[in-house]
């Protein structure tokens, strides 16, 4: 235990150090644009809010989502699933940004090659100088769509399911532990009153038996109602929503890779195999941003 808890520590170490490496070359290609976002691609359940809040908080950065601009601006079109027009999502974002810090982590937008497109151009003129394509095998993906648990009372989710998969057909070994309720509900926090605490989000219990979702979560004591969004109980449902992923994400890919900007990111293995991983990608893509502009080729962020 005491050698894990000192790699793991020493992994953290070198995940802020090439973190600031990567802010330095942010900071040096600030000046080409009024807003920069680093943003996150991804199908569901790759775990794209996950990554780029650790991304953002690493970087220094806002992390912007785009379903809470929405919940906040267009609750109707949020809570039903109407697709408000490419355009108004685009200005309810650039609303966002304009109230903000210029640099950003984007998740959950550009969804569409339009939105891409119009992210990039005048009035709203958004630099992407990197778009992270998070990408995880189809299996796992489906298993950790079905193991979301979301708390009711904040938001915040964790995830029931245990992923193993053997490398096979070219594809790596995937180890993906179950996810753990966060400590505290933030939803319960009162920041009025210092003297009252925030409630407990979850306790564990060491001898709860393991093996099933209602047993993992058994493990916990939590005043949280974790539950299933409607859209991850069903596998056929899951699937129709990979499907519709790939028809519209592949051409936003296929854009931000034209304009040098795309990178690939295979999760393997949980967060904290993850982070320096990701973190040097990040960094080692926007260093060929910043070299890029200094190139002059500033057109293509």
């Amino acid at each position: 235990m005491v050698l894990w808890q000192h790699t793991a520590a020493r992994a953290q170490r070198e995940a802020r150090s090439v973190a600031e490496a990567a802010r330095k070359h942010l900071r040096a290609i600030e000046h080409t644009h009024k807003h920069f976002a680093v943003v996150f691609l991804g199908a569901p359940g790759v775990g794209k809010g996950t990554y780029a809040s650790l991304a953002a908080r690493l970087l220094g950065l806002r992390h912007v989502v785009m379903g809470d601009i929405l919940r906040r601006h267009a609750p109707e079109a949020a809570s039903t699933g109407e697709l408000l027009p490419d355009e108004e999502v685009t200005r309810l974002l650039h609303a966002d940004l304009e109230r903000e810090a210029r640099s950003v982590v984007l998740d959950g937008f550009p969804r569409t090659l339009r939105q891409a497109k119009l992210l990039n151009t005048p009035p709203f003129d958004v630099a992407v100088p990197v778009a992270v394509l998070l990408t995880l095998d189809e299996t796992a993906l489906v298993a950790k769509c079905l193991g979301r648990r979301v708390c009711q009372a904040c938001g915040k989710a964790c995830n029931v399911a245990d992923v193993r998969l053997d490398d096979s057909a070219g594809m790596p070994r995937v180890e993906l532990p179950a996810l753990a309720p966060p400590q505290r509900c933030s939803a319960s926090d009162d920041t009025s009153a210092s003297t009252t605490p925030a409630t407990p989000h979850a306790r564990l219990y060491p001898d709860a038996e393991a093996g099933s979702a209602a047993s993992f979560l058994q493990r916990f004591d939590t005043t949280c109602d974790l539950h299933a969004r409607a859209d991850d109980t069903d596998e056929a449902v899951i699937r129709r929503r990979l499907a519709i992923f790939e028809a519209q994400g592949q051409p936003v890919q296929e854009y931000y890779g034209e304009q040098g900007a795309l990178t690939q990111f295979d999760i393997t293995h949980g967060i904290p195999e993850t982070t320096l991983p990701l973190m040097s990608t990040i960094s080692e893509a926007l260093g060929a941003a910043s070299q890029r502009v200094l190139a002059g080729a500033t057109s293509r962020l």
